[in-house]
């Protein structure tokens, strides 16, 4: 995985791992539209029309996908459930106070019990790994230890198709900083960003000030 991500670095690529409907449908019906627009490379007249046949295949890949995932969806029991719904937004704290990082065995106690929840409940309950992210790429920058692409994946408890979604994702939102391994170009080291940083310890201090977490 960190091969790959490394040589297709600065790329329009996705990676798609696994069965599940919804996101092949997802991507094929982008990866359709992509190919009806012209976007994809055509130099030729066979090429394109090869192309445009390709497109025609993946739409109709795309409904039969979509058409299994709505029959399936009572199946899949909480899913698409995560902690909060992306419409949720929280409130600043009205007492702010410095913010000092936690120790890193604080951090690393904290993620053994959020793993607890799993002994009692469906992993699936918890399908949102940011905080999971947050709170090792946190540790990690405490103890001043580089986290790969893979090692970040295995720590968000999620399947890897869903933990690269969500680490582009916070890329995008100025919470992690990709940076390629100079010893090994085929490998990506992802960090918090500095703002990031400062936001969870601040979230440490702010709960300890409250009467901690009692752990």
């Amino acid at each position: 995985m960190d091969a790959s991500d490394a040589m297709l670095a600065g790329h329009s690529v996705r990676f798609v791992v696994g069965g599940n409907p919804v996101l092949i449908a997802t991507e094929l019906s982008e990866l359709g539209a992509l190919v009806q627009t012209r976007q994809a490379r055509d130099p030729s007249s066979d090429e394109r029309a090869r192309l445009q046949s390709l497109a025609s295949e993946l739409a109709r890949l795309a409904e039969q996908l979509g058409a299994l995932s709505e029959e399936g969806s009572d199946d899949q029991d909480g899913a698409a459930l995560a902690d909060r719904s992306y419409a949720y937004q929280a409130e600043e704290p009205l007492d702010p106070i410095p913010a000092k990082p936690p120790s890193a065995q604080r951090i690393r106690h904290l993620i053994a019990m959020r793993r607890l929840r799993d002994r009692f409940f469906r992993s699936d309950l918890f399908a949102d790994p940011a905080w999971d992210i947050l709170l090792d790429l946190t540790a990690s920058r405490i103890e001043k230890r580089q986290v790969s692409v893979s090692s970040l994946c295995i720590a968000a408890a999620v399947p890897p198709t869903t933990a690269l979604r969500w680490v582009r994702m916070m890329t995008d939102q100025g919470l992690l900083e990709r940076r390629a391994d100079p010893a090994d170009a085929r490998r990506m080291f992802v960090d918090l960003s500095d703002a990031a940083f400062a936001k969870v310890c601040g979230w440490f201090a702010t709960v300890e000030q409250r009467g901690g977490l009692g752990v």
